[in-house]
C-alpha cells in the first residue's frame, strides 16, 4: 500500500479526475528524472538527426534491441545528408533484423526532404510531413532537439495515464483525452525534460508485467495502484490466434552459387532478399507447393536433391514454417523473373539483407558461418545436403 494518502485523499479514477492531479504530478516526476535516469546515446543532445533515428528505431521495438543497432548505424550514416545518398538495399542491410521494415524505407525519403529543405521543421506539424513521422515522434523531436511545448503519446506513456487514472481502454481514456493529458502536463520550461520522464516512467518502473509500483513516484497518486490491482489497467486486450503459414522454398544450386529474388519495396518485408519459393495453396504439400512457385515465379522447372528440414519463425500477427530444398536446374534451363535476381555465393549472403526466416534457413542448412562453410568445401553443385 502507498507511504502516504495524499492531501486531497485515494485519487478517484477518470481523466477529468487525474488532469486535477496534474500540477502535484508536474514537480515529483521532474525530480524524480532528473536525480536519475537511464543513460541512452541519443539521450543528452539536442540534434535533431540523433533524436529523429533513435526515436525511428525505437517504435515498436525496445530499448535492449535498438542499443545494438544505433551506433553502428550512425557511424555508417552519420548525418542527414549522408543518409541522403544511400541506397535502399545499404539501409536495409543497416537494419537487418530490427524489424518493420517500413520504417527503414521511410528513413531515405524523409532524409532527402529535410535536405531539400535545408534544415530540420521545428514543429510538429512541419514534422509530421515527413515519411514515418507521426504525432508522437514529431512531438519528441520537436520538444527534444527545439525545446518546444509537444506532446507525446507513445505505448510506456499511454500506459502511465491509464494507470494513474485507472482507466480503461477507449472511452474515457480515448485517444483525445490521453494526448490532452500529455499536453497539460508539460510546463513552459524544458517540456522535453518532462516527456523523457513519462517515457523512463513507463519504461522502468510502469511496466505492463509486474510493475514496480513500491519505488514509483506517482504511487501515492496513482488510481490503479490504490485498486490493488495495476496490472489491470488498462485491462489486457483478448489474445489473438496467430495463424500458421507454411512456405516453400527452393536452394537452387549452380556453379557454386544460389540463386536469390529481391522483394518489390512495397509491401510486407519490402526490399529484402530471399530464397525463390511461396505459400502453400490449400490442399497442398511442400513439394507441390515448391514446384509450383517456382514454374509462377522463375518459369522453371527444378530438380529437387533433397529436403533439408523445416525453420520456423515468427512474426507479430503470423507463424511462418520455411521448408527448404536443396534444388538444382535441368541442362539448358535459365530462370526468368521480373523481380531483381542474383546468383551470389555462400560469402556474398552477408552483404545483402534477408528476412531473419531466411537467415536461420541458413543456419539450419549451412551453419551459422557462411564463410567457414564456402571456404571449407561443403558448397558444391548436386546432390546431397551441403
Amino acid at each position: 500500500m502507498p507511504s502516504a494518502i495524499p492531501p486531497e485523499g485515494r485519487p478517484r479514477r477518470g481523466t477529468s479526475c487525474l488532469a486535477a492531479r496534474l500540477p502535484v504530478l508536474r514537480p515529483i516526476l521532474t525530480r524524480w528524472y532528473s536525480t536519475g535516469h537511464r543513460d541512452l546515446p541519443w539521450r543528452n543532445t539536442s540534434d535533431p538527426y540523433t533524436i529523429w533515428l533513435s526515436e525511428i528505431m525505437l517504435q515498436q521495438t525496445q530499448v535492449v534491441t535498438v542499443l545494438r543497432y544505433f551506433a553502428p548505424f550512425m557511424e555508417r550514416f552519420p548525418a542527414v545528408e549522408a543518409l541522403a545518398l544511400a541506397r535502399e538495399e545499404d539501409v536495409l542491410k543497416a537494419w537487418e533484423g530490427l524489424g518493420y521494415y517500413r520504417r527503414a524505407r521511410n528513413l531515405i525519403p524523409a532524409a532527402k526532404a529535410v535536405v531539400a529543405l535545408g534544415s530540420w521543421p521545428k514543429d510538429v506539424k512541419h514534422l509530421m510531413e515527413l515519411p514515418g513521422v507521426g504525432r508522437s515522434t514529431a512531438g519528441a523531436i520537436a520538444s527534444f532537439a527545439f525545446g518546444a511545448r509537444a506532446p507525446i503519446l507513445d505505448g510506456n506513456v499511454r500506459r502511465v495515464w491509464w494507470r494513474l487514472g485507472a482507466l480503461r481502454r477507449g472511452g474515457s481514456s480515448g485517444d483525445a483525452h490521453l494526448w490532452a493529458l500529455s499536453e497539460a502536463i508539460l510546463g513552459e520550461r524544458d517540456p522535453g525534460l518532462m516527456n523523457q520522464a513519462l517515457m523512463e516512467l513507463g519504461a522502468t518502473l510502469c511496466t505492463p508485467h509486474a510493475p514496480q509500483c513500491g519505488v514509483c513516484p506517482l504511487s501515492d497518486h496513482c488510481a490503479a495502484f490504490y485498486s490493488g490491482d495495476p496490472e489491470k489497467f488498462p485491462p489486457p486486450k483478448a489474445p489473438r490466434a496467430r495463424p500458421l503459414v507454411n512456405v516453400s522454398v527452393a536452394i537452387i544450386l549452380k556453379r557454386g552459387r544460389f540463386l536469390v529474388t529481391r522483394r518489390p519495396s512495397e509491401g510486407f518485408l519490402g526490399g529484402l532478399w530471399e530464397l525463390p519459393g511461396g505459400k502453400w495453396e490449400e490442399g497442398e504439400g511442400a513439394l507441390q507447393a515448391l514446384r509450383r512457385e517456382i514454374m509462377e515465379e522463375l518459369g522453371v522447372e527444378v530438380r529437387v536433391e533433397a529436403a533439408l528440414g523445416p525453420v520456423s519463425h515468427a512474426y507479430t500477427h503470423f507463424a511462418v514454417r520455411l521448408h527448404p530444398f536443396l534444388c538444382t536446374l535441368p541442362a539448358g534451363q535459365e530462370p526468368a523473373t521480373p523481380l531483381p535476381m542474383r546468383w551470389i555465393r555462400l560469402g556474398e549472403a552477408d552483404q545483402l539483407a534477408f528476412p531473419r526466416g531466411t537467415h536461420k534457413v541458413f543456419d539450419r542448412v549451412f551453419g551459422q558461418d557462411l564463410r567457414a562453410a564456402e571456404e571449407a568445401g561443403s558448397w558444391e553443385d548436386g546432390p546431397g545436403r551441403p
